[in-house]
């Protein structure tokens, strides 16, 4: 169901080859796919309730560490109904939810990782109307308080049940990862002086990538 990675590192850069779905991020085997009914919520979860040998036990059950920056949930079909043969690279990825700055202003407002840091969940509904099928889904926080940004992607396989037919049309541009953002971008080229000083006061975030669909 989720993709494996091999450690618990950010990615820093926007060009980096693993920015899809993480440094060896790869299905489980034998597959397994997460059912989901369309209408329904998932729930991401973001704490580490495991031991990592050599690691501090007191890490053991520590929730998600950064409260400052945005969130992202992208989704894309498996033709066939096998996600493991799907090149994660290539331009699928639809966006289906984003969170920013919630309110207040930088840095010290709510922002959407701000959940998370207090142990909470990543939660996202389904579109009722959505085609049933295969999918992955990719989740995406963005640490952006510290020198370099860090990315945090994170795919998983699920199957959506239902009699819809939405997906995104021919009007709407999936995006690659890499090739969705740039370093350049300005929710992304952000120092700590930046974070911190920079946009101090500001009541936006502008989200990198594309649209939000909108089913």
């Amino acid at each position: 169901m989720q993709f494996r990675w091999p450690s618990r590192y950010p990615l820093y850069f926007t060009t980096e080859p693993d920015l899809a779905c993480n440094v060896g991020g790869t299905p489980t085997s034998p597959s397994i796919y997460a059912p989901i009914h369309a209408g329904s919520v998932i729930k991401a979860h973001y704490d580490k309730n495991f031991n990592i040998p050599g690691e501090s036990t007191d890490y053991n059950n520590e929730t998600w560490g950064h409260e400052w920056g945005p969130i992202f949930i992208y989704m894309a079909e498996c033709p066939g109904g096998d996600c493991g043969t799907v090149d994660t690279k290539a331009p699928i990825w639809f966006k289906v939810y984003e969170g920013g700055l919630i309110n207040g202003t930088w840095p010290a407002g709510y922002w959407a990782m701000e959940g998370l840091y207090q142990g909470g969940t990543l939660d996202y509904t389904i579109p009722k109307d959505m085609k049933p099928g295969r999918y992955l889904i990719r989740h995406e926080l963005i640490a952006i308080h510290t020198q370099w940004r860090q990315i945090y992607p994170e795919c998983a396989q699920i199957e959506v049940i239902g009699d819809g037919d939405n997906i995104p049309g021919p009007d709407y541009t999936r995006v690659a990862f890499p090739g969705g953002y740039a370093d350049s971008d300005p929710g992304l080229n952000l120092t700590t002086w930046d974070f911190w000083i920079g946009h101090e006061n500001d009541t936006y975030y502008p989200m990198p990538g594309p649209p939000v669909w909108k089913p």
